[in-house]
């Protein structure tokens, strides 16, 4: 779940600070497990079609896996700790979301 509002992610922020109200954060987390319904249920309708397709490049996947994932891992770290050492940064106010909103722009970016 990344959607920047600001100073932080929606529904950390609806939790952390109370900013925005406890509706409008549930209805973002829903608009992600939303996303997450659907993302399982293709899984289950097209990986029975898809299984020996798959079966044919599973081994080079998972070799290609092994170097590109520690890889990722290493420079999400970098970025972080180059952003928590940044001195924070003057930022304007934040959009005021609705509840319905929130729940589309999360599914969305989920997507």
């Amino acid at each position: 779940m990344t959607f920047p509002t600001g100073d932080g992610l929606l529904p950390g922020r609806t939790a952390r600070r109370g900013t925005a109200s406890w509706w409008i954060g549930f209805a973002a987390v829903v608009g992600v497990a939303t996303a997450d319904e659907l993302y399982a249920l293709l899984v289950v309708v097209g990986g029975a079609a898809l299984t020996g397709l798959i079966r044919a490049v599973a081994q080079p996947l998972w070799g290609t896996a092994a170097v590109v994932l520690p890889a990722l891992a290493l420079q999400t770290g970098v970025s972080g700790v180059r952003s928590a050492r940044r001195a924070p940064t003057a930022v304007g106010r934040p959009a005021q979301l609705g509840s319905s909103r929130a729940l589309a722009l999360l599914l969305a970016v989920t997507l």
